[in-house]
Parts: structure tokens; sequence; C-alpha cells
């Protein structure tokens, strides 16, 4: 029975149709469901699907509201009524509401439903004049943005690199004094002012003065240690002092050029510091001085100490912050052109990324008050689910779309049209930071609602997921430290009957490590301990399920939620270990598993003939087989080749030669693939070369249990080529080994869950999800690290919190950025347990580290029972019934030939294939040939053909001025552009061709069509032939005055034969058939000859 308590709320949400509502939906509440419900009661009001935007944060998310949406109109057409909307239909719908849905349900498609970012785009393609963009633009989602804003960002540095540049340029200084960390450093900081896109450092605020200040502070500390005759075992904090006084003394008095203002930012590393840091430690000398100078003395003397101590502290932190916003103002110089050429790719390649969207859409909407309305008047009715995940931009807009026309100083006090705007969220359950979610956002959205709409903030709090034991714990853990947040607490409520499957539904398990037990140990036990417990409960928990049926709990019914997704294969190992299946969530190790290290040899080995290391361990990996005795045996039988001193084996050795037969038809495999780097993308050729190795087949057979796993992996990979174009694979190449070779963490192929595995998956991944058991796992992992570079909201500045020296001046900014990370954790492990539906299990450690997940929350472990599972069976999983496969090759013969029959295939002519005025694409014969990087070199006569096509389209075009200069010198560019390895005297006469251009343009029989030319028009048709297709390009078309449409075709043959012309007047007649041309014309540009031809000729 659903608790009565927030029923009222929840009809208001349903029906209150002329309020501005903000609701405030718990976790397991229905919050979709909510929306959904209130989306249908709109539509049976009569309001048109297209006014209607339903808005949320992921495009499954998206899909599953739709869904919804269809279901629940879907149940009220068939004359039911969905349980959600029981409240505001008790019975059956009126005769109005059933015509208005029936017409809603032949209209649904015109409803607007998708993500924040979809929504953004529809409105910017509507209104692309306003916002200068291409209509057409495609939009880059956040992986593909960030492998862009890399490759730019590696280009540029390497560039950087290579440019000549005085000594003391930063990027120089950096690179040679920090070879190893100056990259990382340089990337972190172009992401953040990415990320960031109108902060920016503060202007620098250096002196050679600006030592002065600690230098005070030290020797008056000193003075007075002098004086008072302090303990000898508390001066080496002075001396530590002096050490930092004498250095940036040094550094900085031969002036303030980058060099020096870097070396004065890298002091030695002293005992005065915290651990792997640059700040100082608190003063901790207290006990000292009383033992040295007694209670009463000791404890008056121990006081001013620490206060002359604080001082030189505070003197140190500010230094360390002028010192690191001289450094990173010159970085953010320096990253101007790095920036500006990410945006540039983005104009060029017509495409936007998702930030992108969001800014120039406010801009829009801020700047034109005309589309401001008819974007407010199309969308009457706007309701936006996950609302705590938005951020101000994004909130901005909404304002705008729904906020009436008038003054207000910010965009939260725009006076909202009543009833436009709906809003669903939990301020629980705000856990995107990092995607730049700001709940400060969703608090003064709240109170903007609030000051305007008395009484418009809706709590739904009735909990239809969990049993009532795991919501009383959760409110008694969670109650105190989320109500001292600034969005409060409102407790669940249940409404499910009490378990009686006979366990504790709120248990722990303990994990008994010794103290400083190191974190990867700690992780190894916890997952040997959470793998038992999982292979009792299966098998031996009793689910009652909502429609009163009952089941055993089986591994699709758990789940283990990770904090964050380090090392979860540790996790893994201990499940497979315990036989169990599982499905887990990518994680950051791709490049070590075998799978990844194979194909990465596998890719080196095509991309490079000279890298037999990579063929090598090709050949003796996991994916070949070969021993290390095969692989001396096949190089001795081989040739010796003249002005070597041994054999070799690589892709330029001819397979022939090769006395191995495994060896010689991978060798052969890898040739053949390598013919078609120059015209084949590498995704096609990694899956052609996937496929021809059998390495779905190898890799699927090395571990039952990881195969799902490891085919993830390959098509990670696989889906990685895919943004690379044609000739692209010796690139793809070079960024796979680069990654390979770094030993960073790159995310791992996800593996889709299928209901009958344990999952791993991170907390964050699993909102809005449920499962029976949940077990928090992970928890022995520290909270990731504050970033270095910190951005202040209140001025929109950038800072670097230099060694993790926080600078007086930033120390609000960071501890309030430290404050919302951990209020975020919280609400991070309240997410995690909120999932539970019947049995929430705890780790509890008997040692863990006091910075670690695990004490982030008294989760009140002493106040619940111990989950006892030693007297449970261990239950054996089954693995799934395998597809019968009931192909045969009788079968498969009957298909292909029914397909044949029903498709035959089609043949298509290209006319000016063999046209010597256009570019060559030969194909390599050989595998010594298909070298990428060399660029095939066009021919004197070829070259000057194709020239002088390019002046013909730019002179129609009017892109080139009908003037001797001009088309000369675009002549010459044209050629050095076109053939770099052709000898000057080898190249076509510019003025030659700008004459003969120039001459053609003004050619009397052309005359009447100058100025109507269209060129380079692309064509596709049916030829004469039966079954044929045509495909080309006419080089350029025209209307008559008559109306007729007339094609031409330019040629720059200097003597073509009575063959060659009776060949031009074919492919023309062809073009002309396929435009419906009624006249052509082959142009002879060096003789000035036109020969006029008509469709019969």
């Amino acid at each position: 029975m659903i608790s009565q308590d927030d029923d009222g709320d929840r009809l208001r949400a349903l029906t209150e149709f002329d309020s501005t509502l903000l609701v405030e939906a718990a976790a397991g509440t229905g919050k979709t469901s909510l929306l959904a419900g209130r989306v249908v009661m709109l539509l049976a009001a009569g309001i048109a699907p297209k006014s209607i935007a339903a808005i949320t944060f992921t495009e499954l998310a998206a899909g599953e509201l739709r869904q919804r949406i269809a279901h629940y109109l879907g149940t009220l057409l068939s004359g039911a009524v969905p349980d959600e909307l029981t409240l505001c239909i008790p019975k059956k719908l009126k005769a109005a509401q059933r015509r208005a849905l029936e017409k809603a349900s032949r209209l649904l498609d015109e409803l607007t439903c998708s993500t924040i970012h979809g929504f953004c785009h529809d409105l910017l393609r509507t209104y692309s004049v306003e916002a200068a963009i291409d209509p057409g633009a495609e939009i880059l989602d956040r992986d593909q943005a960030d492998f862009v804003f890399d490759a730019i960002f590696d280009q540029w540095w390497r560039d950087r690199l290579d440019e000549p540049r005085q000594a003391e340029d930063p990027i120089t200084v950096i690179a040679r004094k920090d070879p190893t960390g100056a990259e990382k450093l340089l990337r972190d900081f172009a992401k953040s002012r990415r990320r960031h896109r109108n902060a920016r450092p503060l202007p620098p605020d250096i002196d050679a003065d600006a030592h002065l200040d600690l230098a005070e502070s030290v020797r008056e500390f000193r003075r007075w240690y002098d004086r008072v005759a302090g303990p000898k075992d508390t001066e080496c904090d002075i001396v530590d002092l002096e050490t930092l006084v004498g250095h940036f003394e040094r550094s900085l008095a031969g002036g303030l050029e980058f060099a020096r203002l870097w070396d004065a930012a890298h002091p030695a590393t002293l005992q005065l510091m915290r651990s792997r840091s640059l700040d100082l430690r608190e003063y901790r000398r207290r006990t000292m001085w009383k033992r040295s100078k007694g209670d009463d003395d000791g404890g008056r003397l121990a006081d001013q100490a620490e206060g002359l101590y604080a001082r030189c502290r505070e003197s140190y932190g500010t230094l360390m912050g002028r010192i690191a916003t001289a450094i990173v103002s010159a970085f953010s110089s320096e990253l101007d052109g790095l920036l500006a050429e990410y945006d540039g790719f983005k104009r060029r390649a017509a495409v936007m990324d998702f930030d992108d969207l969001l800014f120039t859409c406010r801009e829009v909407l801020r700047r034109y008050p005309e589309v401001r309305a008819a974007a407010g008047g199309r969308f009457s009715r706007i309701l936006v689910d996950e609302f705590q995940d938005t951020d101000p931009v994004q909130a901005e807009i909404l304002f705008l779309l729904a906020g009436a026309d008038g003054s207000a100083e910010s965009w939260h006090e725009r006076r909202l049209r009543r009833g436009q705007l709906f809003l669903v969220g939990d301020p629980k359950q705000a856990i995107y930071r990092f995607r730049g979610a700001d709940l400060a956002t969703y608090l003064r959205v709240r109170n903007a609602i609030g000051a305007q709409f008395l009484d418009n903030i809706l709590r739904v709090t009735a909990n239809f997921r969990s049993r009532p034991r795991i919501l009383e714990h959760i409110n008694d853990c969670f109650a105190g430290p989320l109500a001292a947040q600034q969005a409060g607490y409102v407790a669940l409520g249940g409404t499910r009957d009490d378990a009686d499957h006979g366990f504790p539904c709120v248990a722990k398990v303990s994990i008994d490590l010794l103290p400083n037990t190191r974190v990867d140990s700690s992780r190894d036990e916890e997952a040997r301990v959470v793998a038992e417990i999982c292979s009792r409960l299966i098998g031996n928990v009793e689910l009652k399920l909502n429609d009163g049926s009952s089941r055993r709990l089986t591994p699709g019914d758990i789940a283990l939620l990770a904090p964050v997704s380090t090392e979860l294969w540790r996790y893994e190992r201990a499940l497979e270990e315990a036989g169990l299946p599982f499905a887990s969530q990518a994680g950051k190790n791709l490049f070590k598993r075998q799978e990844a290290q194979d194909l990465v040899a596998l890719v080196r080995s095509i991309a490079d003939v000279r890298d037999t290391l990579a063929l090598g361990a090709l050949l003796r990996g996991p994916l070949v087989g070969l021993s290390e005795q095969d692989l001396l045996t096949i190089t001795a039988s081989l040739p010796i080749s003249p002005g070597s001193e041994s054999a070799r084996l690589s892709l330029l050795t001819d397979p022939k030669i090769v006395q191995n037969d495994l060896a010689r038809e991978v060798l052969s495999i890898l040739r053949d693939i390598r013919l078609r780097l120059p015209v084949t993308t590498p995704a096609l050729l990694l899956a052609e070369a996937i496929e021809r190795l059998r390495v779905r087949a190898i890799v699927a057979g090395r571990s039952a249990d990881q195969a799902a796993r490891s085919l993830a992996n390959v098509d990670a990979l696989l889906e990685r080529a895919r943004n690379y174009g044609v000739r692209g694979f010796v690139q793809f190449a070079h960024d796979v080994d680069e990654d390979w070779s770094s030993g960073a963490g790159f995310t791992e192929g996800i593996v889709e869950a299928d209901g009958r595995s344990i999952e791993i998956v991170t907390v964050h991944s699993a909102k809005g999800l449920e499962w029976p058991v949940v077990i928090p796992i992970n928890r022995a992992s520290m909270p990731h690290p504050p970033e270095a570079f910190v951005y202040r909201r209140s001025d929109e500045s950038l800072h670097w919190a230099l060694g993790q020296v926080t600078p007086p001046t930033l120390r609000g900014a960071m501890q309030g950025e430290n404050g919302e990370k951990r209020d975020e954790n919280l609400r991070l492990l309240y997410v995690a347990c909120t999932r539970a539906m019947e049995l929430l299990v705890i780790p509890d450690f008997s040692w863990c580290n006091e910075t670690s997940w695990a004490k982030q929350l008294d989760f009140k472990l002493d106040a619940i029972p111990k989950l006892d599972v030693s007297k449970l069976a261990r239950a054996a999983v089954a693995p799934p019934e395998p597809n019968t496969n009931l192909q045969s090759a009788e079968i498969f013969a009957e298909e292909q030939s029914r397909i044949e029959r029903g498709f035959p295939p089609i043949v298509w002519t290209k006319p000016s294939e063999s046209d010597p005025d256009l570019l060559p694409t030969p194909s390599p014969q050989s595998a010594e040939e298909a070298v990428v990087e060399t660029a095939a070199t066009i021919g004197g006569g070829r070259l000057r053909g194709v020239v002088l096509h390019k002046l013909m389209e730019e002179l129609a075009t009017g892109e080139l001025a009908a003037n001797a200069g001009e088309t000369e010198e675009r002549a010459d560019l044209l050629c050095r552009q076109l053939a770099a390895e052709t000898t000057t005297s080898g190249r076509p006469d510019p003025a030659e061709m700008a004459n003969t251009a120039l001459r053609t343009f003004a050619h009397p029989e052309l005359t009447p069509f100058r100025d109507r030319l269209v060129s380079e028009v692309p064509l596709y048709g049916a030829a004469a032939r039966a079954g044929e297709l045509i495909t080309g390009r006419a080089d350029a078309v025209a209307r008559a005055n008559g109306g007729d449409l007339v094609a031409f075709d330019w040629k720059s043959d200097v003597v073509p034969s009575e063959r060659d012309r009776s060949a031009y007047r074919a492919q023309l007649a062809q073009y002309m058939r396929v435009l419906g041309a009624q006249r052509g014309a082959v142009v002879y540009m060096t003789s000035g000859r036109i020969d006029w031809i008509t469709p019969t000729a």
C-alpha cells in the first residue's frame, strides 16, 4: 500500500498544469514515472505534443522516458489505468480525455523527448542564422571531443618543441627542466581552460622583492627563538624556513625571467613539508616546548611559536601563490593558440561539442528577443528530469525560455510564466560535479521558484524500491550529514512489507586487516570475502517479487557498487576464482590486458615493415602461438640480404620462402592488408585483420569467464580506430603504441549486463538502477585528490595550487571546493545504498586509512548484525544454455541464392575514370610500395590539366578575379601545392595556364553562359545499358536563355586525336543523359575549339 504522506504532492505534480513546480523526488520514489505521467495528463488535457519538451540528461534516459510515455498512453487507450496514474484517473478516462489522447497518439512523434544537448541542437538548427553556425553541423560527444582535443594538443606540443625559440621561452624552459612532467602539466591546464572557457588566470603580481615578507617573518621567528633560548630540537623548523628564504633570494635576485620563476616554484624537499607536497606542515612542537620550559611557560611560549610559524607559513603561501600566478599566466598565453586551433578545427569540420551547444544556445537566447519569444512560444510546457545534475548555463537557458521578458539583473531573477516549467530532481543524488553539474545552481533555482510561487516546492518521499529496514538504516546514517548540507534531508518513507527471506536486510561482513595494510592488499581481501558471500547467497535467498511470485537469488540479482573505478579487476579476479559470472564496468587497465597488447603488436606490424620487434611479439604471442624455437628456425632458413650480417623476418619477406605454414599464412595476410593502407580506413583494415586472423575466436577461448570482457576490449580498440580517416593507419599505430608505452590508464571495453551475472559498476553508473542485493565495495580506496588547477567561481579565474600549497587569497575557494567534494562523497554513498531492494551488505574493515572512503561516513556498523553465511551451501552456477546453431551448408546456399536473385549486383560505370585531367589513385602492388607517408607526384601534362580545371572552377564561382596577374599567381600556387617533389623545370608554365584559362573563360561561344556556370556538379543515375549506374562529376552546367540545360567538359589536350575526341563526346553524352541536359560542349582549352553535341549525337 502506498504511503499517503505524499499523495497530495503527487497529485499536484500530475494535474496542476498552470503552476510552475519543482518536485524533489527522493530515491526509489518513481521520478521518471511521475514526469511521464504528467506528460500524458497534459496530452489528455488537449496540449499538443509539439508544444511539449521533456528533457533529461542521457540518451538512454530520454529513450526510456519516451517509452514510458507511450506505454502509459497505450494502456489508457486500451481501457486500463496504469497504477502510477490511479491518483488522477481513479477508474477510467473521461470522453474528452480519450479524444485528446487518441489525437495525441497519432502525433506523438512531434513530442520533443531528448537530452538538454539534443534540445539545444534542435533550437540552434532552427535559428542557425542568428547562431552563425552550419545548420548541418554534427555533434561531437564527450569522448569524440576529448579525442579531437588531445590530438590537436599532441600536434601543438610537437610543433612547439620543433620550432626554434629563444632559451627563455616558457615552453622550452619547462620541457628542459621537467621533460617527463611538462607535457602532462600543460595538457591538464589546457583541459582546465577548455572546461572553464571564460575563465583566465589573474594578471601576474610578482616583483624582485616578493620574498621580503617571508624573509622578515622568518628573521622575526629566529630573533624571538634566540631571545627565549628555544629548545634545540625545535630549531630545525627555523633552519628549514631559512633554507626556503635563501632559495627564493637566489632565484628571484637575478630577475623575473620565466626560468627563474620556475626554479623559484620548485624548492628542495624539506622535513618541514608535508609528504609529496611543497606545503608546510602545521606546527607540532608543543610537547617539546613544555618538556624544555615546563607546562606553564612552555605552553605560553609554544603559543607564541605557533603564531610566528603561522605568519611564516602564510607568507610562504602568499609568495608561492604569486609565483604560481605568474607561471600559469604565461602558460595561458601560450595555450591561446592551441584553443584557437581547436575552435578553428570545429568550424572547418562543421562540428560542435556539448559546450558549444550550450553556450551558443544561451548567447542566441540572450541576444535575440524574437528568438527567445518564438522558442518560448513553441514549447509551452518544458519538463526536466534529474534537474539536480544541471549547471548554470543549462539553467539559464531554461529560464530564458520560460521567463517573461523584462529587466532582471541575473537570470534566476527573471519572472517565470506560470505552468511552463516543471522540474524534477533530488539534491541528495547530485553526484556529477566532474561533468559540470552544480548543486548551487539547483538551490538557486529552488529559491527562485519558492520566492515567485509559494508552496510550489513539492516533496515526494514514498519509496517503492527498498525494504523498510533498509530505509530506516539509510535515514539513520544520512539524515544528520545530509541535513547539514544546504539542500537538507527529507526522510524516505517505506511502502513495502517487511522482508521474510530470513536474512537481515542490512548486515555487515568483516574484512580483517592488519594496521597499515596497503590499499591493494585491502582490496584483495575485501574481494575474496565479497566473492565468498556472493557464492553462498546465490540460490539460498528466496526473493518475493512484486507480482506475488517467488524465486531464488541469481548472480544477476547482485551488484557490487564502487565509489571509484580503481583496480576493479581485483574483484573480477576474485569472482572468477569463485566460479561466478560477472559483468564489470570498464576499468582503466585496457593496455594491461593481453588482448590489447596483442592488437598493439598487430597494428604496429602492419604500420611499419621495419618493426620486426612488433612482428616477433605478434608471432610469439597468443594470437599466433609460435615458439622462440619456431622463429629461430624460420629465420635461419631465410637468405641474408646484401649488407646484412643475418637474416631478418619482416613484412618485406616473401611468404613463399617461409618454411612454416602458420607463419607463411600470417605473413601473407598482413602483407595483403598493408597493400591497402593508402586507400582504406584504419577501422576497416583492423576489422579485416581481426577477422582473417580469427582474433575473436582465439581471445574468447582463453577464458570462458573473461570472454565477454576480452571481446569488449577488442571492440574498444576497433571503435577507437574509427576516429581516423583514410591514410590514417600510421598515426593510429603511433597513438596506440604511445598510449601503451605511457602506462597511463585507458578505459576498457564495456561489457553489457545480461541479467545473469554479478554486476561490478561505479556508483555513478548505477544511478537510476536497482538490485535485490547491493554490496558497496572498494571503500579502502582514497577519494580523488583535488585538481592542481582551481577554478574560482566568484571572479571567473583560474589558479594553480602549486605543490598543493594554498595561498591565503585562494583559501576560501579551496575550502569551498573541498567542502563541496566532501559533501558530494556523502551523496555518492547515499546513492549506492538506495539501490538495494532486499539486502544491503556493508563490508566492515578492522583497519583502514583515515582518508579512505570507508571513513567518509559512519555507517553505524555496531548497530547492525553480521551476515552469517557459513552454513549456506555454495551454489553451483550453471552456464547459460548456448544457442543451437541451426545453420547448415545447404540452408546457407539456399539463402545466398535467394538473396542474389532478389538483389542483383549494381555495376557502377565511371566514364571519366581514365580522364588524364584527373588525379590518379594508383593501387600499390607490393608491401614495399604501400608507404602511407609518401604522396604521389603528378606529371607535368597531367598537372597542367588539373590546374586548368581548378582555375576554371574558381573563375566560374567568382573566387578568382578574371585578371592575368591574380590568375597567374593562383596557378603558380596550385602547381607548388600539387607537385611539391617536381623540379621547377618540370612544371607547367603558370603564365601559359593563366592565359589559357582566361582565354577559355572569355570564349565568344561561352559568353552567354559565363555568369550562369555552376561548377563541379556531382551526378548519379542510370546508364543506357540495363543494370548499370553512372557516377561522375560534370565540370560545369548552365541554363541557356531558352531554359535548356547545357553541360560543359573542359579538356586540356594540346592535340587530341580523333579517337580521343570521339571518346570525350561519348563521355559527355552519358553525363547529359543523367543530367537531362539538352546540349553539351566539349571545350578544348588549348586550341579554343568547341565540339557541340546533342543527346542524339
